[in-house]
């Protein structure tokens, strides 16, 4: 069963049947509180536990602290490729995008004497 979590569903009509899946699910829903990221870091762990990187979609939707988050969670803790699909508003449908993610340790930076 292919199923699309949303980022932050608020106000916006994503449904299975205009993002192509068989389920939508909210990694976060309604109200969110933008500065206290530790709590929705907590949230987005949990909603996205049963994420299958081979069959499941990420859409990102809503606050933009939100996805920024939500996005580093899903960076952190997902296989080496997502699945997004993100809305093209020319076209009006969801397109797919596979992201391949390497893990790369941070560059350090050394100042000169």
């Amino acid at each position: 069963m292919k199923k699309a979590y949303v980022t932050h569903l608020g106000s916006q009509d994503i449904t299975a049947k205009t993002a192509r899946v068989d389920v939508v699910l909210p990694i976060l829903a309604g109200r969110v509180n933008p500065f206290d990221v530790q709590e929705l870091l907590k949230d987005i762990q949990k909603a996205v536990t049963h994420l299958d990187a081979e069959e499941d979609y990420i859409i990102p939707a809503g606050s933009s602290v939100a996805n920024f988050v939500a996005g580093l969670a899903l960076g952190l803790l997902a296989p080496a490729k997502l699945k997004l699909k993100i809305f093209d508003a020319t076209k009006s449908q969801y397109k797919e995008v596979v992201l391949i993610l390497e893990k790369k340790k941070c560059p350090t930076r050394t100042t000169g004497g």
